[in-house]
């Protein structure tokens, strides 16, 4: 769990294994630290991605699984061939802390 919230992009994204088959999941990077006392709302999501998208920065792909509860886990994904973005991100506060990673 996070001590300082953490600002992250988060995509949804269609993954593309090394043996062909294609699995639902997503793409998570760290973008920074927040300020103190800034929420997401204070969060200027055009100027991050902007930011984002100029830099080197590089996220992480998971595959997204859910428990019949509706529980969802993430499993990171090392091997695969390709990745097709959804386009439909969002700026997000600390999302590690609300599933778990196996």
């Amino acid at each position: 769990m996070s001590t300082k919230n953490e600002l992250w992009f988060k995509e949804p994204v269609t993954i593309f294994l090394t043996n062909g088959q294609k699995i639902d999941g997503v793409n998570l990077c760290f973008v920074r630290f927040m300020k103190k006392n800034e929420t997401i709302e204070d969060v200027d999501t055009f100027k991050e991605f902007e930011k984002l998208m100029g830099g080197t920065s590089v996220g992480t792909l998971y595959e997204v699984n859910t428990t019949p509860d509706g529980r969802e886990f993430y499993t990171e994904v090392d091997e695969f061939d390709d990745y097709d973005s959804s386009c439909d991100y969002e700026f997000v506060v600390n999302p590690l802390d609300e599933v778990e990673l196996v």
